[in-house]
């Protein structure tokens, strides 16, 4: 039940005298544990107890300087510190201590940590500081994996070649974050989404994976260190996208504008957020895609639309008449629920595409439109008026169709959207039209001299006839 530095240490350094690897650490002994000290090494001390307890941690890391030093002239020697972030102030003076007096020694020492952790881990931090100062430590950063790394890694896991397909899902779910990749494939194989049979993975269609409850809980434990402001700015800045200006965060926020940029700077040094342009005011992006996602699923639905339908006054105040804005505003009126607003924009969404010979995105706005269009029909109290609507938008649709060459599903469109058209009739109530006043005159140079059909010259025979039957006069 030690604690501190040695808890992490073998028998070895303490001289429990316990067989196996330390057994070899007794009265007697050979090879490098020779040259350390009985006292250290052994329960039954023959110095008295030192009451200092400084001096008794000095005692002890000298003591581990003497065990490391003697293995390393046998050979070169590995040292790991896995998660430094969390070490007690006892083993990261250790660590400083042996830093500072193996540097001729064959000993490399190794420590991991988050560098979201260090402002929370402030003895890491000073420690951190110190080997820096003194030239006794180089920092390497490790990105994410890049797409033929996480093949490799998966691979690694899976033991088997990666298709392609397989590999695109994993890549785009999890950006190359080697512990969410991890996760992921995980969370499949417990779900029994992904099974072994027959010698082989069975895997499942990329569109079934979702966020493992551990990213999530990964995740949220990052997001719940931070101040209640910069949780609430952090949700609207996902609804707004991964990446998200400033200026209409601030729109779109009830809060000031000093808060929001505190806000802002928390997330930043929690590396959750990064600038990506200083332009008008800034841009932010969220440093993951499942940082967002975690963010809008743990909204509640009620609060989402309204955040949404904030989003789109924003965007409309801040950036009027932006033709580059037409598919995000369809998305947030959408995603807020207001499906008039939501056609509105998802229309000339798709005009613009349409005219861009952006066909699929054309396509996609159109169907969507229509979607809401034959919703809003059924239950609308002037029918004729979205079931024109739909009938022009399936012909838009249809030209759409057509222009990308897919025949069929052109000529289906058109026959909807005649169908539709015979409907907005049927459900606009006739009225009659008064009678004209007057027969439509006009004039016209057809008529000769001759009105006899059996005399009259070639060019006036067809007026001539007509007149006779009585469609002139």
């Amino acid at each position: 039940g030690r604690r501190g530095p040695s808890a992490a240490l073998p028998s070895a350094a303490l001289g429990t005298g316990r067989t196996g690897p330390s057994a070899a650490l007794g009265t007697g002994r050979t090879g490098p544990s020779a040259a350390l000290p009985s006292a250290t090494l052994e329960t039954g001390r023959t110095s008295p107890a030192l009451d200092d307890p400084q001096a008794e941690q000095h005692r002890l890391f000298e003591s581990l300087v003497l065990l490391f030093a003697a293995l390393s002239e046998q050979a070169p020697l590995l040292l790991v510190l896995e998660d430094a972030h969390w070490a007690d102030s006892g083993t990261l003076f250790l660590l400083r201590h042996l830093a500072r007096q193996m540097q001729r020694a064959r000993v490399m020492i190794v420590a991991t940590y988050r560098q979201v952790e260090l402002d929370a881990a402030r003895p890491l931090h000073e420690v951190l500081l110190d080997l820096q100062r003194e030239r006794l430590a180089t920092r390497l950063r490790l990105p994410r994996l890049d797409r033929e790394q996480t093949r490799e890694l998966l691979a690694v896991l899976l033991d088997e070649e990666i298709t392609p397909e397989y590999l695109a899902g994993i890549y785009a779910e999890t950006e190359g974050n080697p512990f969410f990749i991890e996760e992921v494939c995980k969370a499949l194989v417990g779900s029994g989404r992904q099974y072994f049979q027959d010698g082989r993975w069975h895997r499942p269609s990329m569109e079934e994976l979702g966020i493992p409850q551990s990213v999530r809980v990964a995740i949220q434990s990052r997001l719940n260190v931070l101040p209640a402001e910069a949780q609430e700015t952090l949700r609207l800045a996902a609804i707004l996208g991964r990446e998200f200006e400033f200026d209409i965060l601030a729109e779109a926020s009830d809060q000031d504008e000093e808060v929001l940029i505190e806000a802002l700077e928390d997330a930043e040094r929690a590396l959750l957020i990064e600038e990506v342009s200083a332009e008008a005011g800034g841009t932010f992006a969220l440093v993951h895609g499942l940082i967002a996602s975690t963010l809008i699923e743990s909204t509640r639905t009620l609060q989402r639309r309204q955040l949404h339908r904030r989003a789109a006054a924003a965007i409309e105040a801040r950036r009027p008449g932006d033709s580059s804005r037409l598919e995000a505003l369809a998305y947030h009126y959408s995603e807020a629920g207001e499906g008039e607003e939501a056609v509105d924009y998802l229309l000339q969404a798709g005009d613009q595409a349409r005219v861009l010979y952006a066909h699929r995105e054309a396509i996609d706005h159109y169907q969507q439109a229509l979607h809401y269009l034959q919703e809003q029909a059924a239950r609308s109290d002037d029918p004729e008026r979205d079931l024109g609507r739909a009938a022009r938008t399936l012909m838009k649709l249809g030209l759409t169709y057509h222009n990308a060459f897919e025949f069929t599903a052109a000529r289906q469109a058109y026959e909807e959207g005649f169908a539709l058209w015979q409907r907005a009739g049927e459900a606009e109530p006739a009225v009659p039209l008064p009678p004209a006043p007057h027969a439509l005159r006009m004039k016209s140079t057809l008529l000769g001299k001759i009105l006899d059909p059996t005399m009259c010259d070639a060019p006036s025979f067809s007026a001539v006839m007509q007149l006779f039957s009585g469609l002139l006069e």
